[in-house]
């Protein structure tokens, strides 16, 4: 099943009151003296999302109110999936309310984490960014330490965990790489074998790609022999894993919800097939229709990823000038205007997106796979009090329709999701492929399951209802426009 909290509700409290609520609720810890002057609809939301997916409603309204205790355990460690994908969107007017998932969302849920600890286990707040988001501004300035110092004037502490193994840094005008080792880093290779569903393409496994980075490490984890991901430690030891994602549009993907928000549990983006090279006609799915100055300008950025951005031989400047050249013919010639998988026919990136749920809920905590066996319990909360339309997930527009939703089906969870954004779910192929997995299930569902919601007109109703009232129209990415609309 799924819930929708659906309210007037536009904007996000300011992390001046550390996102506290703003109504002493019987079962809040920390008491009046912690209770927010500005007013905080968000933390209410969630708490009704929790009472709208009947959770522990033996004791809801009283102090032992609990409903988390569902799928905590005493001792458990438990950890927070938030979209933290950059610190700032690249189109910085939109603002970062449409491109991640706000802390005052990740407060609440907190809260109620550590009503169901009562003190013990762990707790930890975590995402892999892009290889150029600044974790440290993010933190700041989306008020995460601000959350931190709350509770550590209560005693009570968190680990805020940035699962990268690679990140990039701009230091006096110039990128400088910071390189971590795994091992000391905490991340772990986890190996689908023929479980993955890169398996139906290992003919052209070596043309896996993902933009700016360098196919031969991509090669080395893709392959006839493997094909595995640098899977989070952090991720590997949760016993609980609730999962926190920001709905919006996504260039390659579609949309992004709770199973694309998994990405983020891999440690180097290097590991995950983002598209494969060539055109339809040629075996890829870069683009539709064969291009040779696409491909030249896709050959010339293979080769200037090896470069040093200060190198600035004759060699290298000739270089940059025919990728500029090769990039203005490619679009004079052009029979589509597709490029780097940003588009319908993407058929690489759902296979990792599916392939990352299938690690969270299969891996046991030494990353072996375990058929049929769940080693995670799951939660699924969205924020879509603002979304993101358009080109997400970097340069997302925002879409405010003021919804939090939740789930314990991820399938569903994005099923209902894509509807709501007016999108057809089974033109979003890692939603329409992920309900025919036959092993290591991401769900036990099929298209037939019901809707609930405060809302009236959406309270016990099927999915194909939902579809008939197309309730938000999101403008699509240009390469998923006019195909995926209901």
């Amino acid at each position: 099943m799924i819930y929708i909290e659906k309210r007037d509700v536009y904007k996000y409290p300011s992390k001046s009151d550390f996102f506290s609520p703003s109504v002493l609720y019987p079962e809040y810890l920390w008491g009046q003296d912690s209770i927010s002057k500005i007013e905080n609809p968000i933390y209410d939301m969630v708490r009704q999302v929790f009472v709208g997916m009947k959770m522990d409603l033996e004791h809801y309204g009283t102090a032992e109110w609990n409903p988390l205790g569902e799928i905590i355990q005493l001792g458990d460690t438990v950890l927070l999936k938030p979209n933290m994908v950059m610190h700032q969107n690249h189109v910085k007017s939109f603002g970062t309310d449409c491109l991640i998932t706000h802390p005052s969302i990740v407060r609440a849920v907190l809260d109620y984490v550590l009503i169901a600890l009562k003190g013990t286990g762990k707790i930890i707040v975590g995402d892999a960014p892009l290889q150029t988001c600044d974790f440290e501004t993010l933190v700041e300035e989306q008020g995460y330490n601000v959350i931190q110092q709350f509770y550590k004037q209560r005693n009570v502490e968190f680990t805020l965990a940035d699962f990268r193994l690679v990140k990039s840094k701009t230091v006096w005008g110039q990128v400088k790489t910071i390189y971590y080792d795994e091992t000391n880093r905490g991340c772990h290779p986890v190996n689908l074998g023929a479980y993955s569903a890169h398996c139906e393409k290992n003919a052209v496994s070596k043309r896996y790609r993902v933009t700016k980075y360098d196919p031969a490490h991509m090669q080395s984890h893709h392959n006839e022999e493997r094909h595995e991901y640098l899977i989070s430690n952090y991720i590997l030891q949760a016993d609980v894993i609730i999962n926190l994602p920001k709905p919006k549009t996504h260039r390659k993907a579609g949309m992004t919800g709770a199973l694309k928000n998994l990405i983020g549990i891999n440690g180097n983006k290097d590991w995950l097939p983002h598209h494969t090279k060539g055109s339809v006609e040629e075996g890829g799915d870069e683009y539709y229709h064969k291009n040779c100055f696409k491909q030249i300008a896709g050959n010339i950025d293979e080769i200037m990823i090896k470069k040093s951005q200060k190198d600035k031989t004759l060699s290298v400047q000739c270089m940059r000038f025919l990728r500029k050249g090769s990039s203005f013919l490619s679009k004079v010639i052009a029979k589509d205007p597709f490029y780097e998988g940003s588009w319908y026919g993407n058929d690489t990136i759902w296979r990792t997106i599916v392939d990352l749920n299938r690690i969270l809920l299969y891996a046991d905590k030494q990353g072996q796979i375990t058929e049929g066996k769940q080693q995670r319990r799951l939660l699924i909360l969205g924020d879509m009090v603002i979304s993101g339309e358009g080109e997400g997930p970097l340069i997302p527009e925002e879409k405010p329709i003021g919804i939090i939703a939740g789930s314990k089906d991820p399938v569903i969870f994005d099923t209902v999701a894509a509807t709501l954004m007016g999108f057809d779910f089974k033109k979003i192929p890692s939603i329409r492929n992920a309900y025919f997995i036959k092993c290591l299930k991401l769900t036990v569902c099929d298209f037939q399951f019901e809707i609930y919601s405060n809302k009236n007109e959406w309270n016990k109703i099927a999915i194909k209802d939902l579809q008939t009232m197309n309730p938000f129209r999101f403008k699509a990415s240009k390469g998923w426009m006019n195909h995926i609309e209901l």
